[in-house]
């Protein structure tokens, strides 16, 4: 089972209020893709997109309630990784994240990219451990395989990160050069 991030938990990631999520959603709606204000969804639910193309799920015709194939029905859905890389618009994005008086510093892509392989490592880590077997060995045995290959996985990741630092010391966390990117992008 994927866990996802609702519109709400997104603002909340970054300190934006949930009237504010809902303006941005609800102009997304008549903007082109690349010029919206919030990620496009990993997951959506819902929401008519599906009528048509699956068996049973029959266009509905204009003459009948149009809402049912509109937007307002259907569930979004981030990833966490998709969340934390989002960079909220407008000059109300999050300044607390560095310290007073410090320049933010300006992250290379591949230090972003390498940043977010983390998160994403160490969510995969954190789905895993959440669904540990209890009792059965032959079911355990596999998911610690699963276990230990996603740790590995997670320290590859960390290792690739803190390359692209070279030798600059200290090395900040993922975490820090994401939410870095976001003040810097204004």
């Amino acid at each position: 089972m994927k866990e996802l991030l609702s519109l709400k938990e997104l603002g909340e990631v970054h300190g934006v209020p949930e009237q504010a999520m809902k303006k941005y959603f609800k102009a997304d709606a008549k903007k082109p893709p690349g010029r919206r204000y919030l990620p496009d969804p990993d997951f959506v639910i819902g929401g008519g997109r599906l009528r048509g193309r699956v068996p049973g799920l029959e266009l509905i015709e204009e003459s009948d309630d149009e809402s049912k194939n509109n937007r307002s029905d259907a569930r979004y859905g981030w990833l966490p990784a998709t969340g934390l890389a989002w960079q909220r618009p407008g000059q109300g994005a999050r300044r607390d994240l560095a310290q007073p008086g410090e320049p933010a510093p300006a992250y290379i892509v591949e230090q972003i990219a390498a940043a977010v392989q983390v998160v994403q490592a160490t969510y995969a880590v954190s789905e895993l451990l959440m669904s540990e077997p209890i009792g059965d060995d032959k079911a355990h045995r596999r998911w610690n395989s699963r276990y230990e290959a996603a740790v590995a996985t997670r320290e590859a990741a960390r290792g690739a990160f803190a390359d692209t630092f070279g030798d600059q010391a200290p090395i900040p966390t993922p975490q820090q050069v994401l939410h870095q990117q976001h003040r810097h992008a204004d």
